[in-house]
């Protein structure tokens, strides 16, 4: 059995993100039918070889935020922080904001999502 190094996918995942523009490890995994366990392995392999960086976060509905890839030709572009969690009091603004809006009681002027 060949080592992860030797393995095609790291060519191919650059090849996809080249293509497609910007993807989640969840997207490659999709892409290439591979488990998101291995996946992340190989994004972290050419994560640290400088070849792609996180250019944002991605947040899905449930869970942790999701760190979005892009293609880093140079090796010289730095990841994004990892965003901040929302404040009890914003996150209730948050409902309170989307309660309004279900009923459409939320004015034109008023203020959006945090």
């Amino acid at each position: 059995m060949n080592p992860r190094e030797d393995q095609p996918y790291l060519a191919l995942f650059i090849k996809h993100i080249l293509r497609t523009g910007p993807s989640t490890a969840y997207d490659l995994s999709a892409a290439f039918s591979l488990s998101i366990r291995n996946t992340r392995v190989y994004c972290k392999m050419l994560h640290d070889n400088k070849k792609i960086y996180i250019c944002s976060y991605y947040k899905p509905s449930r869970g942790p935020y999701v760190p979005v890839y892009a293609l880093n030709p140079l090796g010289d572009l730095e990841d994004i922080e990892y965003p901040k969690p929302l404040t009890r009091a914003e996150y209730s603004k948050n409902y309170r904001t989307r309660v309004r809006l279900a009923k459409g009681d939320l004015y034109e002027g008023a203020t959006k999502l945090a």
